[in-house]
């Protein structure tokens, strides 16, 4: 089994065992997203549902039809608690599809990726594997108080599991509040007396990278290249 099909398996129980209202699917992987020993390893908070492009996609690019008639991007994407995915063969489609074509998101990693020297060996996951584009429903479905809800300790574990199959010589999390997230519920460990490299004492060859925004044009340029010679040197002179 591949580390994406498992990955998707455990997301899916963790959905049929934790969540039982009508939402969109979590994040499903194609068998090739992840490599183990991967070079590079980019993490967000969480999966993006751009439902206007998704949609320009599926009727305009992928021409995905049912009895003549276009998909609906928001039916791709739903979730049926007792059904599970409906349509899970076409959202899988569309996911390979929006790595390579998202540029709005991907794009940026992409050539991040390619600055370090990583394009071949890189990839992409999320600390949460939730769709909610509301922040505040993203908030109150993850956390309990100031605490993480059960169901988004269970994601967390799903992505430390995740990372302990990837083996990923370098992790560069993509914005300042998946940073803090990441540092302090996947327990990560300080390394550098700025506090901006992190291990996670289960995988002590891997070093996780905290930054600011790297996609939307959000972080400087100066700190982008800084950013860039720090992963680069640790990949390929450690």
């Amino acid at each position: 089994m591949t580390i994406a099909s498992e990955f998707n398996e455990e997301v899916l129980r963790i959905w049929t065992r934790m969540y039982d209202k009508m939402t969109l699917m979590p994040a499903q992987y194609p068998d090739n997203h992840f490599e183990d020993s991967l070079r590079l390893l980019v993490i967000g908070m969480n999966p993006s549902f751009g439902v206007g492009w998704i949609q320009r996609q599926i009727s305009e690019k992928l021409l995905i039809q049912v009895e003549n008639a276009h998909l609906i991007a928001e039916e791709v994407y739903q979730w049926d608690p007792i059904y599970g995915p409906r349509n899970f063969e076409h959202l899988m489609k569309i996911e390979m599809h929006a790595f390579d074509e998202y540029r709005r998101y991907f794009g940026p990693l992409r050539a991040f990726s390619d600055k370090v020297g990583c394009l071949n060996s890189y990839s992409h996951l999320d600390l949460f594997h939730c769709r909610w584009t509301n922040q505040q429903t993203f908030k109150r479905t993850l956390f309990d108080g100031r605490k993480l809800s059960d169901f988004a300790v269970a994601q967390i574990d799903l992505t430390r599991a995740t990372l302990l199959r990837i083996r990923p010589k370098a992790v560069v999390i993509a914005n300042a509040e998946a940073s803090r997230v990441a540092v302090r519920y996947l327990k990560l460990e300080y390394v550098d007396d700025l506090q901006t490299q992190c291990i996670l004492p289960s995988l002590p060859e891997t070093r996780f990278f905290l930054s600011g925004m790297l996609s939307g044009g959000a972080m400087d340029e100066f700190s982008h290249r800084r950013l860039v010679s720090d992963v680069r040197r640790y990949i390929f002179n450690p």
